[in-house]
């Protein structure tokens, strides 16, 4: 009697069970797919944490900006006098003078940051000898650097000879990517808020362009529009 329920509790086992060949088959299966979708997650988690930080970091400076104007801070005759309005209301770490942005650590050092493409921007962005920069509490860099937009533009205060001044903000600060689009953000100062339209609307689709060949070191800039109208890119 015994012998029979041992047979039959075996033919139960070679019927149900599973073989070692099969079990590490299916493994190895999972092991791949895993490998495939696992870092694409991560890298998409990444990417929505950049673009929350970056939304809270434009309404929290564009937010300093309207408060300046209100208090009649404006309008302010250069760089420095704008990085001194700014230390008014954003809560910092350090700040760093011009030709002191790189070696006191409120910019990246050459070669350290990219388009979002991959390319290398070129070593003269921003301009070390007229830039100001901040160490934000958070870690973050805000750098005030060259204008190039006409002083209609940025009513009522424009500087440095009827210009605006541009902004970089890399809203995670030395950490990677290094990326503009990703975690670097550039766009120009206004009175009330910070404009992103570095570009034409009709350009932003190439100026966001994760396959990009192009030479531009802006290639990136205008995924700060798509960040802030909520299109995927």
């Amino acid at each position: 009697m015994n012998e029979r329920i041992r047979t039959y509790i075996r033919r139960i086992n070679n019927k149900n069970g599973f073989t070692l060949a099969e079990v590490l088959i299916t493994l190895g299966i999972i092991g791949v797919v895993a490998a495939l979708t696992i870092p694409q997650l991560i890298q998409s988690t990444q990417e929505l944490e950049l673009r929350s930080a970056f939304k809270k970091k434009y309404s929290e400076i564009s937010s300093a900006l309207v408060k300046l104007n209100t208090d009649q801070i404006f309008p302010c005759a250069n760089r420095s006098e704008l990085q001194q309005a700014f230390a008014r209301e954003l809560k910092y770490t350090k700040l760093c003078a011009s030709n002191y942005l790189f070696t006191d650590g409120c910019w990246h050092q050459s070669g350290q940051w990219y388009t979002l493409a991959g390319k290398v921007v070129d070593t003269n962005l921003p301009g070390a000898n007229s830039s100001y920069g901040m160490i934000l509490a958070d870690g973050s860099y805000f750098v005030i650097t060259n204008g190039g937009n006409s002083a209609s533009d940025v009513a009522p205060y424009s500087l440095d000879g009827g210009s605006s001044p541009d902004f970089l903000l890399d809203v995670n600060g030395s950490k990677n990517p290094n990326r503009v689009g990703l975690d670097i953000f550039v766009g120009y100062i206004q009175a009330d808020k910070l404009n992103l339209q570095k570009y034409s609307a009709n350009s932003l689709p190439s100026t966001c362009n994760r396959k990009g060949t192009g030479t531009s070191n802006w290639d990136g800039a205008g995924c700060a529009s798509y960040i802030l109208r909520g299109i995927s890119y």
